[in-house]
């Protein structure tokens, strides 16, 4: 009798432990939640319109809130225009990218469009620190829309017509410069004897031109050249690179000013340099007329 009772007390102590394990497993269970999702990528991007240099498209304020890719694209069949750009979530700002061979770079009156758009770099597939094409997302705005802005952007010129005049003191003008965001200079150069330009013995520079559409520059023969009647000169513009207001193409330190260039030039592999443009029967070049022909400043008369 007394095995029986120890048995039925027993048992509703089981029962009784049982009952409080399920329990307490149930609280546990719904004190168990999945780990907190990643968040949303972020980012902004602001850019303008702009003349470009050296190839370089200005993208004047990036931030993000992770590492992310900046792409650009051209916007008419979205091929890349640049290799993707890294930027990580504490380097917000400026971002300059150099557009590649691939880019759209026609220099159409009309300017060239290009999409610039962020990606996130994601942190758990493919490669951190590689852009993958396929799993790299978009990052989007609060309107469910690609962080994405077109940019137009125009070709560095300079127009100078033919007959130039030249003044006393060895100027001849371009009516209308335009430059990228370095600002620039304009060298002149003159013909070899077979009539091709000759690019070896620069002839004369303009003053800093500042960024931008400039009207009316003038450029100067160096002191002692001499100029002739119906002779063709060659100009081309140069970036100021450092950006120093200062030509210094000519220097032994190292440090010099560039031709400009927009686009590329398949036959040579190279940017393709920025050439005048006005109405002149040379391309690429001018001459200069009957009126105020002479020499330049200090040249033996």
């Amino acid at each position: 009798m007394k095995s029986m009772m120890n048995f039925e007390k027993y048992s509703k102590y089981f029962f009784i432990l049982a009952l409080s394990v399920g329990m307490a497993s149930c609280d546990n269970d719904d004190d168990v939640t999945d780990p907190d999702p990643m968040p949303d990528a972020t980012g902004t991007i602001t850019a303008s319109d702009q003349t470009l240099s050296g190839n370089t498209l200005v993208i004047e304020d990036v931030t993000v809130g992770q590492d992310s890719w900046v792409v650009v694209r051209n916007t008419d069949d979205q091929t890349m225009a640049a290799e993707p750009y890294l930027i990580e979530d504490d380097e917000d700002g400026e971002v300059r990218i150099e557009l590649n061979e691939d880019a759209n770079l026609t220099g159409d009156a009309d300017g060239d469009d290009f999409d610039v758009s962020l990606y996130s770099d994601n942190p758990t597939e493919g490669t951190p620190g590689t852009y993958d094409e396929s799993i790299d997302d978009p990052i989007m705005d609060a309107n469910d829309a690609d962080v994405t802005q077109t940019v137009n952007t125009t070709a560095p010129s300079i127009y100078a017509d033919d007959d130039q005049m030249v003044t006393e003191e060895g100027d001849v003008m371009f009516s209308n410069v335009n430059t990228g965001s370095t600002g620039g200079y304009i060298g002149l150069y003159g013909e070899n004897e077979d009539g091709t330009p000759n690019y070896e013995e620069q002839v004369g520079v303009s003053e800093y031109i500042q960024p931008g559409a400039s009207e009316n520059v003038t450029a100067r023969f160096n002191e002692g050249y001499g100029y002739e009647t119906g002779q063709t000169y060659y100009p081309r513009l140069y970036t100021d690179n450092p950006a120093d207001q200062s030509y210094t193409y000519y220097t032994s330190d190292g440090a010099e000013d560039i031709p400009e260039t927009y686009g590329y030039d398949p036959t040579l592999g190279t940017g393709r340099f920025v050439r005048n443009s006005g109405t002149t029967a040379t391309p690429g070049g001018f001459t200069v007329g009957n009126t105020g022909v002479g020499t330049g400043p200090g040249a033996d008369m």
